[in-house]
């Protein structure tokens, strides 16, 4: 059983210097006010003590004695009135001084004394009751060596009356409040093992009392609004004990009120999953079950998150379309919630679900700012999954202003991040490149780790290196942190970025084989996604073109769609303009490709292409590709002119977006255009078109050695990794736009120089010797 802090006896140390102060100044009133304990009590004790006589405590006291020593007066105890002679010696704390000592301030007849007065002086302690106490007198107490028995005095009488505002500025500031140090002396010698020691049990302490100050919380409580805000750890830990002290109906009032489920963006994922891991398992409270399929979310475990409503809210929780319309009863952050959810499903965004969630805004007030911010955060997936791109900047913005009048940083990165991978989707990486610097800053600004949230910047930034022709680094991401990515939180639109940036890095540096693999790790993971499946199947057939393995991905591409398949496409005109799912636009756009290379002759091509061209919802990447297209077919056709001019354009818009990728793409399209001497001349008359060229052609030999590019010519170079390909020597020939003879002269030399004599081992020694992956 511990012994009382407040009644432990103190080493003795007689404090006669300031008696003797106080017996040598002739006022008739001295007062000490310090807080607890400064040791005013014991004092007190021993100088009446010392005069022979008894200390008075409580009420104002009635006696004819010389000298009168009163000890903790009432709170609103009057003066006593003096005899001629009398001396009085007070000893209070500052919230209970007695009334009317104004005027013995006023004329002087007032001796005051405060907690500094009462430090011990270094030369009259010990050396190690200095070591142990710094002079305050508290801690002359052996009892005071014990941190439990301690932080319970700090908390019940240091800190008695404290409001939970100041208890909140203890915890929440790096350096304690003045008034703080003031209470407790040692806290000014934070150099000091035992200033660093009382500091850490103040704020013990202080968490102590802040978590039962919050657990009756009232109408006075409007201050906590701003300071979680600007310190939400604090109230995560406060919180923490709260419900780890049994309080946790006043935990919930807390949570509620201070955000709920939205803490996640304050508190970060660990220190939230802490937090709701001490709730009660069996606990249905909503902000509870929504931030435990929040957390679910965050693991990618989009199903889980689901189920976790269902089994609180009903099956009705599952109809998007009645909960958004408010037909099904719930309340507004469960409303937001589920559209969240949304952005995560594999729902149709059909023409009534958006006509609901656009008149949805109108529910939310203009002070929920996170909320309001979630909101246009989920429109602006839903918008960018439709190719809505002005809708969805303006729906950024709005998100954006909502995020950074509440303070949240972690979600305005969120909103640059998609800014991005918007701009990335339409061909403006230039723009991108803004986008992602407001994200790094942003994320910068967060006060806990978030290595999930630094991949999807990662990722961002290493698919923009690629854009400016240099592959290495998103080579790496693919290599090193692919899984971890892909298991945690994705939006739709940036797993649709992985896949097709990660494909054509792949294909391009690495091998098809690869590439392909690639794309099966993702339709593995994404196996219950229809809109997944036809990317990924659409994308492999891509894969297989820009390889020139056309039959193969014409066998891919002619399953995936029984209304749009290859008839379709060369029966159709207008048809394309009107086409409005990007997974429609995407397959009719494969079969436009396929058929430009394999029958560019064909009869009204350029017009299909000119109308597929006019569909509002392409991208910018589209678009290009579609004239690179056109350029080829109109060489075809022996119309020069216009396809010279369609190139010449297509070089300087990705130059001046710098925006290689879509170039690199369209690799065998222009492999042969570039070929043809009088298109060659031409371009090489534009020192834009030669310098993406050239950047392209880097790139495209980026994964060879430097030995390997010191020692083979740069046509040989070529075929070297299109023979790692599996190319065959039509093939290489094909792309290269060279004859038959002309690679078997380059094979030749490619042999002599491995010194080898065929195919197989001149892949084997040139993967041998490091110069290509």
């Amino acid at each position: 059983m511990r012994i009382s802090l407040a009644h432990s006896p103190a080493d003795n140390i007689a404090r006669h210097d300031l008696e003797d102060r106080i017996l040598a100044d002739d006022r008739a009133v001295t007062l000490i006010c310090a807080p607890a304990g400064a040791g005013k009590s014991h004092f007190l004790r021993a100088m009446a003590d010392r005069m022979g006589h008894h200390v008075v405590a409580g009420g104002t006291p009635i006696t004819n004695a010389a000298w009168i020593f009163w000890d903790d007066p009432t709170l609103g105890a009057e003066l006593p009135a003096l005899a001629t002679g009398q001396r009085l010696i007070i000893a209070s704390r500052p919230q209970s001084v007695p009334a009317a000592l104004a005027r013995g301030r006023l004329y002087g007849a007032l001796l005051e004394l405060d907690g500094d007065d009462l430090l011990v002086p270094e030369d009259m302690c010990s050396a190690e009751q200095w070591q142990r106490s710094l002079g305050w007198p508290l801690l002359l107490s052996p009892a005071a060596q014990d941190d439990a028995l301690l932080q319970d005095y700090i908390a019940t009488d240091v800190f008695d009356g404290t409001a939970a505002q100041d208890l909140w500025a203890v915890l929440a500031q790096s350096e304690l409040p003045d008034w703080c140090r003031h209470a407790v002396p040692p806290l000014a010698n934070t150099a000091d093992p035992v200033g660093l020691r009382l500091a850490r049990i103040v704020r013990h302490a202080a968490e102590g009392e802040l978590s039962q100050h919050l657990s009756s919380i009232g109408p006075d409580t409007s201050w906590l609004d701003n300071e979680v805000v600007r310190d939400p750890m604090v109230l995560c830990r406060v919180m923490a004990r709260m419900i780890q002290n049994g309080k946790v109906a006043g935990a919930l009032v807390v949570f509620d009120r201070a955000g709920g489920w939205t803490l996640f963006y304050r508190f970060g994922k660990r220190a939230f999953a802490d937090l709701i891991a001490l709730f009660p398992e069996d606990s249905d409270e909503i902000d509870v079950v929504l931030s435990r399929a929040l957390l679910a979310l965050k693991e990618g475990e989009v199903q889980y998150a689901q189920t976790v409503l269902v089994h609180r809210f009903g099956h009705e929780i599952a109809d998007t379309l009645s909960v958004v319309r408010g037909i099904a009863k719930f309340p507004l952050k469960v409303r937001i919630f589920r559209i969240l959810l949304l952005m995560y499903q594999d729902l149709a965004l059909t023409d009534a679900l958006l006509e609901a969630l656009f008149a949805f805004a109108t529910q939310i007030r203009l002070n929920d700012t996170v909320l309001r911010g979630t909101y246009y955060n989920a429109m602006l997936e839903f918008l960018l999954r439709l190719r809505r791109y002005d809708e969805a900047e303006d729906a950024a913005g709005r998100a954006l202003k909502a995020y950074e009048q509440g303070n949240v940083p972690l979600l305005a990165f969120y909103i640059s991040v998609h800014r991005a991978v918007m701009r990335l989707m339409r061909g403006e990486a230039s723009a991108a490149r803004h986008d992602v610097e407001a994200a790094r800053a942003r994320l910068s600004e967060i006060a806990f780790e978030s290595p999930g949230d630094w991949r999807l910047l990662k990722l961002v930034e290493t698919i923009l290196q690629f854009e400016d022709g240099d592959p290495q680094a998103l080579l790496d991401f693919l290599e090193h942190d692919l899984d971890e990515f892909s298991h945690g939180e994705i939006w739709p639109s940036l797993v649709e970025l992985a896949v097709v940036y990660g494909s054509q890095v792949l294909c391009e540096q690495a091998s098809t084989r690869s590439a392909l693999a690639f794309l099966d790790q993702w339709q593995l993971y994404m196996a219950l996604n229809r809109q997944f499946r036809h990317l990924i199947e659409v994308r492999k057939a891509q894969i297989l073109q820009n390889k020139g393995r056309w039959g193969e991905a014409a066998l891919i591409l002619s399953p995936i769609q029984a209304g749009l398949d290859r008839v379709w496409v060369e029966s159709a005109e207008t048809g394309f303009t009107r086409l409005d799912a990007r997974d429609d636009i995407l397959l009719a756009m494969s079969w436009l490709r396929q058929i430009a290379y394999e029958r560019p002759r064909f009869v009204y091509l350029d017009r299909k292409l000119q109308a597929m061209r006019q569909n509002p919802r392409l991208t910018e990447r589209q678009l290009l590709s579609i004239d690179v297209w056109s350029a080829y077919v109109a060489r075809h056709n022996r119309d020069h002119g216009r396809a010279r001019g369609l190139l010449l354009r297509v070089f300087e818009l990705a130059a001046r977006r710098h925006s290689l990728s879509v170039l690199s793409e369209e690799q065998i399209f222009l492999s042969e255009l570039w070929a043809d001497q009088r298109m060659a001349t031409f371009l090489d008359a534009s020192g834009t078109a030669r310098a993406v060229q050239r950047r392209l052609e880097e790139s495209r030999h980026a994964k060879t050695s430097a030995t390997a590019r010191a020692t083979l010519t740069r046509q040989e170079l070529k075929v070297l990794v299109m023979l790692t390909e599996g190319a065959s020597n039509k093939g290489i020939a094909r792309r290269l736009g060279l004859s038959e003879p002309t690679v078997k002269f380059h094979l030749r030399n490619l042999y002599r120089k491995l010194a080898v004599s065929r195919r197989a081992e001149a892949v084997a020694t040139a993967r041998g010797l490091g110069w290509v992956g």
